[in-house]
């Protein structure tokens, strides 16, 4: 992945859903991601916010430990 514009391929997108889905791991994968958002490159930012679950840290950690 680098800075070269453009749509983010599909299947970098569908990686990271997989990742982010992951039932041991995701939801520490997102917290870390949205608590550190900002000091990533903007273009990185733009592919996670598009790719990253939408709720909240507290409904994920929820749904972990359910």
């Amino acid at each position: 992945m680098h800075d070269a514009g453009g749509d983010t391929d599909l299947d970098v997108a569908k990686r990271l859903r997989t990742i982010f889905a992951h039932p041991d791991h995701g939801a520490d994968i997102v917290n870390d991601l949205q608590a550190d958002m900002l000091t990533l490159p903007l273009w990185m930012q733009n592919i996670l916010s598009d790719t990253m679950p939408a709720t909240s840290s507290a409904d994920r950690m929820k749904t972990k430990r359910a």
